[in-house]
């Protein structure tokens, strides 16, 4: 059986964002949902695995707070506003 392809999902939770990736974004997003205690919110997804998720990790490396959570700010805020709606 062929898995699934990874995405790289974008979770908004107030003024931060989670960049993860996962072969069952789906369930990771619901899992991280419902552990929250605050609303969060799918931005979007984009294809990739832990490589490219580790690249963006890099790139935006001066918002971040904790772990795969940044700060929605800078070149990053504006990289989230290009990316591909989530479908609901």
């Amino acid at each position: 059986k062929e898995k699934p392809p990874c995405r790289i999902y974008f979770i908004r939770c107030g003024d931060m964002v989670k960049i993860g990736y996962s072969r069952t974004f789906k369930n990771r997003v619901n899992n991280i949902r419902v552990s929250s205690p605050h609303p969060t919110e799918l931005l979007g997804t984009i294809a990739g695995d832990g490589e490219r998720e580790r690249t963006l990790h890099r790139r935006f490396h001066q918002y971040r707070e904790y772990g795969e959570w940044f700060r929605i700010e800078g070149r990053l805020a504006k990289f989230l506003q290009r990316l591909p709606k989530a479908k609901k």
